[in-house]
């Protein structure tokens, strides 16, 4: 059983129609595994799959198929009734809280609402419940009985957290959580849910743009460009040693002190999902390019200690000036 990952994902796929009755390709046969108590990071620019593929796991993305195995018992092809269990486990915390949240319900009200959905418990245990998971997140209890306009973005973000964890899920999974938030704010949640996971061994699968963040908060990271994953593994490895150039160039796009070396910078735009060039993807940006990547598609390919990449010149990049 310990080898057994909490969540495992094989073939995900997303297709969303798009005018002319063509098919957008959002996800393409994405694999992802995640280990139990810990936190897989998935980054990307915006448009490459991210939140597609989370919501397509939870079974919120229309179009979507991918084979979920959660604690090695296979998920994706349960019926509604046991959907309606399974959800207890999985929880999805949105990036905007103020629309996740409804605007005519006191804050304790909307953290029960799940506990009363559920039925679990008396309705006293289940207020008692809401009012302890409030707590945890730092929500007193002046604040129970506000709307969520009333209150801060961050501590309307606090209390999605809560609303999400009062079930006591398996794994949680944050979609940009505090990408909306002040700088001072992002690291609060941040350690609100670090804190949360090291006490609970809760596992979170951690949607960002910000490597930063994810680096701050993740075990492992998924790079996705153009509904595929194109390098993984362990956060710290990956992130000292960038295997893909578009690993790399990520890294060098973020704000740094000092003279680190070159940066490498992209030109174009990422091609579009309707139409997704032969070869590598990444092809037409990247700055090592060679004759082989115009026409054969790399596949994830494991390197060293865990890690895997789709590129026929893995650390193509390291030398470069």
């Amino acid at each position: 059983m310990a080898d057994i990952p909490r969540l495992s994902v094989r073939d995900a796929v997303v297709r969303y129609s798009a005018s002319g009755g063509r098919d957008v390709v959002a996800v393409d046969g994405v694999d992802l595994t995640v280990a139990a108590g810990e936190t897989l990071g998935i980054v990307g620019e915006s448009g490459c799959g991210k939140s597609s593929l989370a919501k397509a796991v939870v079974g919120l993305a229309k179009g979507a198929t991918a084979k979920v195995h959660l604690d090695g018992t296979r998920i994706d092809d349960a019926g509604e009734r046991q959907w309606k269990a399974l959800r207890r486990r999985l929880q999805y915390v949105f990036q905007d809280p103020l629309g996740a949240l409804d605007p005519r319900m006191a804050v304790l009200d909307q953290v029960r609402e799940p506990l009363d959905i559920h039925r679990i418990g008396t309705p006293a245990e289940r207020a008692e419940r809401a009012r302890a998971m409030l707590d945890a997140v730092g929500i007193g209890p002046h604040l129970h009985a506000s709307a969520p306009v009333a209150i801060s973005g961050g501590q309307r973000q606090r209390v999605v957290v809560a609303r999400a964890l009062v079930l006591d899920p398996d794994i949680l999974f944050c979609d940009e959580p505090v990408s909306a938030l002040d700088v001072s704010i992002q690291a609060q949640v941040l350690e609100l849910l670090i804190g949360l996971r090291d006490r609970t061994g809760l596992t979170m699968v951690f949607i960002s743009h910000d490597l930063a963040v994810v680096r701050h908060i993740s075990h492992t990271v998924a790079v996705m460009y153009l509904g595929r994953v194109v390098e993984a593994g362990p956060v710290d490895a990956v992130f000292a040693r960038p295997a893909h150039p578009y690993t790399r160039a990520l890294l060098d796009a973020a704000p740094r002190i000092g003279n680190r070396g070159a940066r490498l910078r992209l030109e174009g735009e990422t091609p579009s999902a309707e139409a997704r060039p032969p070869g590598c993807a990444f092809a037409a940006r990247c700055p090592f390019v060679h004759d082989r990547c115009l026409t054969d598609d790399p596949a994830l390919t494991p390197l060293e200690a865990g890690r895997t990449a789709a590129c026929h010149y893995p650390f193509s990049a390291e030398n470069a000036a």
